[in-house]
């Protein structure tokens, strides 16, 4: 049976009751998604799914608060650890837990955004790369740089991956390449990224030197424990029976990833989105 059915539509009922599988959810702002989430939630929990193999994945914060709270408030019965949270603070857990199979001690931190700042300007100081730091205006480029680590974590892209890619580019012309592609790759833009790579590089060896670690690489890390650990990946998606998220089209790459292994074979997997509001792939 499902819980105050009455204040849901047809539709909504039918996502409400929705056995098993992959489950897309599409709508609009102001249109129940949420409310729909949280009485998937109820009914898993009437028919005896522990609260702790239910993992509830959201975007913000405040959103996880929000349903967090709602699911407490309207769960009466009695449930352990609740995994409701955001796509970070479930990295962050995993990462103090298996972070040491990449030798990521438990006790990391996570970088302060002035911190970032002054080791991205360190690097520039110690590196000097001709395109990308100019003595007279030191700082330019750092948010630049910054935003492009950013990316590059957030598509799964690593330093080395980085470097290759960039040490490939610059090689191109001494190959077989199609007329006017030699001149394009004889940019300042190529040479450039080559030296991007080699800041990405450097400023990641800093930081985990330091201790510490960015949002986007809790996620990406999670990943690449998940992908290269077999046994820890068959317990992560047997852990969880359901998986649910909140503002689907918000997940970049590297969440759509990890939201993919940790569904594993069952695909158990609700997500509720709009497509009108997407800010990455949707």
């Amino acid at each position: 049976m499902i819980a105050d059915a009455g204040v849901l539509n047809e539709q909504q009922r039918i996502a409400v009751a929705h056995a098993g599988g992959p489950l897309l959810i599409v709508a609009g702002a102001g249109t129940g998604k949420t409310r729909v989430l949280v009485e998937r939630y109820r009914r898993l929990r009437q028919e005896g799914v522990p609260a702790e193999h239910i993992l509830l994945l959201t975007f913000t914060e405040k959103a996880a608060r929000e349903i967090l709270d709602r699911v407490e408030r309207e769960d009466w019965l009695p449930a352990g650890e609740r995994w409701v949270m955001t796509y970070h603070a479930f990295a962050q857990r995993f990462i103090q837990e298996e972070g040491w199979l990449l030798n990521i001690p438990r006790t990391f931190r996570i970088i302060s955004p002035v911190r970032e700042w002054e080791l991205m300007r360190d690097v520039l100081l110690a590196l000097r790369p001709p395109h990308l730091f100019h003595a007279q205006r030191p700082h330019d480029r750092i948010p630049e740089l910054l935003k492009l680590i950013e990316r590059a974590k957030q598509e799964l892209v690593s330093p080395e991956e980085f470097s290759a890619w960039a040490a490939g580019a610059r090689a191109m012309p001494d190959t077989v390449v199609p007329p006017g592609v030699a001149d394009a790759l004889a940019d300042p833009l190529v040479a450039a990224q080559a030296e991007a790579a080699g800041v990405y590089a450097e400023y990641q060896r800093r930081m985990l030197a330091e201790g510490r670690l960015d949002f986007d690489d809790t996620i990406f890390y999670t990943v690449r424990v998940l992908m290269q650990e077999p046994a820890v990946l068959r317990r992560q998606a047997e852990h969880f029976e359901h998986i649910m998220v909140d503002e689907f089209q918000d997940t970049n790459f590297a969440q759509s990833r990890l939201i993919e292994l940790l569904a594993g074979d069952s695909r158990n997997l609700c997500v509720v989105g709009d497509d009108d509001q997407s800010i990455y792939k949707f």
